[in-house]
């Protein structure tokens, strides 16, 4: 038992990490394809493991074990939640412990650590970036190059697989842009050219002439290789931190080889990201058009000048980037996607979100915006908004409303159209509606169409037309609904294909002042003239009188269609009637003709008459009546008889037929 336990405590001592045995140890970051998806590495451990990877010989990456991984407190790395546990690259540079002592079979990755490279890539020995150019050119890594767009698609990434392949036997690996550059609207080509001595490239924007229209700084996929400066005679001349750029406030510029200090002329914004930002900016996002002339706006310029240590910095292997700088006086919060669309917050609380591809706002449910200052939008293509409003209350599906100030409406090119479907209707309301043509000059030889819309409203201002000459063309029904309507013009005409309907409540009232004129223009001196073609013209009155009246109130002349009859008077003139077929009266009750002077009714064969004396006169075919009572009563007077005792004598009242011969010849025309 005694032994045992010496046994154990000697165990204890020297192997068990939580006993004193604890084992440190320092490697390099070969693979972090874990199997169990567990954030788990392969690390080459110096002094554990061997530089050589021959099989057999040293230990390949595939014999080294899976080391895990110590995640911060703020992680429960339990049940899905907490914080992702990758991140490390192959190449990086780790710290930990073997959970299990001298045996080392059970690693445990503290943190990582930073260094300066002074070393190319190496995939074939240890402690080195253990990809081969095969897997880097299938792995992630910020774009080479990016094609901005300005006609609203998305822009074009040139990824480095592109351009840098293992069959690249010159100096240049070209790639075709399918179309013409966006910047230049010419077809274009990218060529790419690489310094043999710094692995560094430029990409160029040729047209097919050959000609260069634009040229960056492109950068090799293999991250050590971007860090590193030689020589032409391979002697290192610097290398970078492996700390991102940003962060520490350095970058490579043409002019760092003739520098004795690196360091001193290196600026940040030569950087990638910078400088493809606000070369983006120059190009699309300056003097910005609006509807003012005299007003246009640009992309604020990122101040984007850390200084170490002040810029937080998270920058993954395809080009995502996060930032926090506390800059004095140039504090920043940039959100970065590696095709350089990003979310900015300027010192100032200013935000620039700037969008490579196409931008989505979906919102389940209610949206509000509230701007203090000024709006300005400018859109490249065109703006379509469609509005469903079957929720909306009182069906009030779009408003406007301007507390103070116009709104216009205007194009350089194109109408305007403005449509009300189904029922709808189109109201303007306002203390004056005014149509002009241009600069509120009159419309002139134009047509204002109105096509079914309906003018209505109340408590409305006025509404002038003034035009020189107007056309109202309705397909439909017109309707003018109004308090009062005046209509002042100098010839009024109405054709209608059908019929003129006029429905007045209280009274119409037309008055015709024909002697200004010299009367109508088609009949001269006739003021008013009412003809018909077909059917008949109707004069109705429900209860009251029709009266025509010549002279005021009918001192010339009158007539009147009543309840009690018809009545005509003529002051001076004759009452005349001519019938083609014939004249006829009916009447209910009596018939009454009279006349200060003569009466007479005659035709072609005869005559019926009282003269202003009071004689009347009955003639057919020259014959009175008269003159055959005058014959009548002469034989009466000298009649006789015969008798027994022979013809009798005279009439004994001859007296009496004297007096009536007398009466006859007063009465009757002879």
């Amino acid at each position: 038992m005694e032994n045992f336990a010496q046994a154990f405590n000697e165990f204890d001592s020297q192997s068990f990490m939580g006993k004193g045995g604890f084992v440190w140890w320092y490697g390099v970051v070969e693979d972090r394809n874990d199997p169990l998806y567990l954030g788990r590495l392969k690390v080459r451990c110096i002094g554990w493991h061997t530089d050589d990877k021959t099989p057999g010989q040293g230990i390949p990456t595939e014999d080294l074990p899976w080391a895990d991984i110590i995640m911060p407190i703020t992680s429960a790395t339990m049940s899905g939640i907490g914080l992702s546990p990758t991140g490390v690259v192959p190449g990086t540079h780790v710290f930990g412990f073997f959970r299990d002592g001298k045996e080392a079979q059970e690693p445990v990755v503290i943190g990582t650590l930073g260094g300066i490279p002074e070393r190319i890539s190496n995939p074939d020995k240890g402690f080195f970036d253990s990809r081969s150019p095969e897997r880097r050119e299938s792995e992630p890594y910020p774009p080479l190059f990016i094609d901005r767009t300005r006609d609203g698609n998305a822009g074009t990434i040139v990824d480095h697989p592109k351009i840098f392949s293992n069959d690249l036997e010159d100096d240049e690996k070209i790639y075709l842009f399918a179309g013409e550059n966006s910047f230049t609207k010419q077809e274009a080509k990218v060529v790419v050219r690489r310094d043999d001595v710094s692995l560094k490239g430029v990409t160029q924007i040729q047209n097919k002439d050959g000609e260069i229209l634009s040229s960056v700084t492109s950068y090799s996929p293999y991250p050590d290789e971007n860090r590193i400066r030689f020589s032409k005679d391979g002697v290192l001349q610097f290398s970078l931190p492996s700390t991102n750029i940003l962060a520490s406030s350095t970058s490579l510029t043409d002019d760092a080889d003739i520098s004795e200090n690196p360091f001193s002329k290196i600026f940040l914004n030569t950087h990638r990201i910078n400088g493809q930002i606000e070369e983006y900016r120059d190009s699309l996002h300056t003097g910005i058009l609006t509807s003012n002339p005299d007003i246009t706006f640009t992309q604020p310029q990122s101040v984007s000048e850390p200084l170490y240590p002040f810029n937080h910095v998270k920058y993954t292997e395809s080009g995502h980037l996060f930032e926090m700088d506390d800059t004095p006086s140039r504090e920043r919060l940039r959100i970065l996607h590696r095709s350089t669309s990003y979310i900015e917050f300027l010192p100032n609380g200013s935000r620039v979100d700037n969008t490579i591809g196409e931008k989505y706002d979906m919102i389940d449910s209610n949206f509000k915006s509230h701007c203090l200052g000024n709006s300005l939008n400018n859109v490249g293509g065109y703006y379509d908004m469609y509005i469903d409003g079957s929720s909306s209350p009182a069906k009030n599906a779009y408003n406007l409303k301007v507390r103070n100030g116009n709104v216009n409406i205007s194009t350089d090119e194109g109408d305007v159209n403005i449509t009300a479907g189904g029922s709808g209707k189109i109201i303007l309301k306002g203390t004056d509606v005014l149509f002009s043509s241009g600069e509120l000059k009159s419309v002139t030889q134009k047509t204002f169409n109105l096509d079914n819309y309906n003018f209505a409203g109340s408590n409305m201002g006025d509404l002038n037309f003034q035009t020189k000459t107007s056309t109202f063309i309705s397909d439909g029904v017109t309707t003018v609904r109004s308090g009062a309507y005046n209509l002042t013009t100098q010839d009024y005409n109405i054709n209608a294909n059908k019929s003129i309907n006029m429905n007045v409540t209280m009274g119409s009232r037309e008055i015709i002042n024909g002697l200004l004129t010299g009367g109508s223009p088609h009949s001269p001196g006739i003021a008013k003239e009412v003809k018909t073609l077909l059917g008949s013209i109707v004069l109705e009155s429900t209860i009251s009188d029709i009266v025509f009246n010549v002279g005021p109130k009918g001192s010339l002349s009158k007539m009147t269609m009543g309840s009690s009859g018809l009545s005509y008077l003529s002051a001076l003139g004759t009452f005349d009637v001519t019938a083609g077929r014939g004249f006829s009266v009916t009447t209910g009750s009596d018939y009454d003709i009279s006349a200060l002077g003569s009466l007479t009714m005659a035709n072609v064969l005869g005559e019926i008459s009282i003269d202003k004396t009071g004689i009347l006169k009955f003639e057919s075919k020259k014959i009175t009546l008269g003159s055959v009572l005058s014959e009548l009563m002469a034989a009466l007077q000298a009649l006789t008889v015969p008798t027994g005792t022979g013809p009798s004598g005279p009439p004994i009242n001859a007296s009496a037929l004297q007096a009536v011969d007398q009466k006859l010849k007063q009465m009757l025309a002879q």
